[in-house]
């Protein structure tokens, strides 16, 4: 009898790959970005941009301008933050039967895990 309590493999998936999902990496501004800004700064046409490109590394404003880039729409965001995506997803080997070992990789992060050790393996 599969179990009901959501303690079966399918389950047990989705619920880790919904978690990663809903809680991506921190947003950081570092290299090559810091060294592309200090580069693109003299080129900048306002000298307020070619301030805050200059002095990129500087700690605080290293943390403001990642958060200003996360608002500012995913494809900046992808600037800041390393991004990730399921790109393969595995369970089973045949319908109508429980798997027992699941595998998902998540841009290469999480690799293969065994439901028989709790994803402990690798």
């Amino acid at each position: 009898m599969p179990p009901t309590d959501g303690s079966d493999i399918a389950s047990q998936t989705s619920r880790l790959l919904a978690y990663v999902a809903q809680h991506p990496l921190s947003a950081t501004l570092r290299e090559p970005m810091l060294s592309f800004f200090h580069a693109l700064a003299p080129h900048a046409p306002y000298a307020v941009m070619r301030a805050l490109m200059a002095h990129a590394h500087v700690w605080p404003l290293r943390q403001l301008l990642a958060k200003v880039f996360v608002a500012a729409g995913p494809q900046t965001a992808a600037t800041v933050r390393t991004t990730t995506a399921v790109t393969y997803i595995s369970a089973g080997v045949a319908d109508n039967v429980l798997p027992q070992v699941w595998g998902a990789v998540k841009c290469g992060s999480l690799g293969w895990h065994s439901g028989g050790d709790g994803g402990k393996s690798s």
